[in-house]
């Protein structure tokens, strides 16, 4: 199986509304850092000095972390969001709109703490995601939501939605410009395995047909057990599982070389 050698680039930004402390800002940032570097997952965000509370509350900090953003488009996989109180909704949606990146988003909320609910401490970030939301549904905006309404940046159930979001951000990088190979036409009683390639090249995947009998000649033509990669191909079957005695051995062979064409 071929290695992942590059890792997951995630950009991270904090939501935040000035009405509200902004000790909770920083550290939530720091907290998803630390999760983040656990779980080997590389960061892309600005200083926190850059913003106040290294958040974004307003449409200039949305215009500055994406353009930030922009300029590390081919870095970044996916982007995340935390709100660790209501956040500024409009900010957050138009940061997303500013970076263009079309990638996958994922969209945290704060829990409030019960014996800290006064002017100075309350989060509210319960309501403050559901007006998120309720804007990216308006800008049409794609995210993935936590296991959780709202949970705490620093919890393992937030480290658990983050290591799932990495293997989301991982499979939509890999599969966007690929180039599918399609042997054969499907069989014509089975419409279970019909698919659209236009669909998939709105995507970004391109579908490369050739035709079946193209690879029977070449497997039976070019190939024989004489072949090396054809006798690994043999040990690699026969190591696998049990084979019948009624099974020919020139069939598995047949079979063998049939692999081999379909890799080359």
């Amino acid at each position: 199986m071929r290695a992942f050698k590059k890792p997951v680039t995630l950009g991270l930004v904090v939501g935040s509304r000035l009405f509200f402390n902004g000790a909770p800002a920083l550290a939530a940032r720091e907290q998803a850092v630390a999760q983040l570097e656990k779980l080997g997952i590389a960061v892309k965000t600005l200083a926190a000095d850059a913003t106040d509370n290294g958040a974004v509350q307003s449409r200039k900090d949305a215009a500055l972390y994406g353009d930030f953003f922009r300029s590390h488009r081919d870095d970044i996989d996916g982007l995340v969001f935390l709100l660790p109180n209501f956040g500024d909704e409009v900010a957050v949606a138009e940061c997303v709109s500013r970076a263009a990146l079309n990638v996958p988003i994922l969209l945290q909320a704060s829990n409030d703490e019960v014996d800290k609910v006064d002017v100075q401490h309350r989060r509210d970030a319960f309501c403050g995601k559901i007006s998120v939301t309720n804007n990216f549904y308006q800008y049409g905006i794609r995210f993935t939501d936590t296991s959780l309404h709202t949970l705490d940046v620093d919890g393992e159930v937030f480290g658990g939605d983050l290591a799932r979001f990495a293997a989301v951000c991982r499979t939509v990088r890999g599969l966007k410009n690929a180039r599918i190979g399609a042997i054969g036409a499907r069989t014509p009683p089975f419409h279970t395995m019909r698919y659209s390639e236009k669909l998939l090249q709105a995507s970004g995947i391109t579908v490369v047909t050739v035709d079946l009998s193209e690879i029977i000649a070449a497997a039976s033509t070019t190939l024989s057990e004489a072949d090396s990669d054809v006798k690994a191909k043999l040990d690699e079957i026969f190591a696998y599982g049990s084979i019948p005695k009624t099974i020919k051995r020139e069939n598995i062979a047949k079979q063998a070389c049939f692999s081999i064409a379909v890799d080359r």
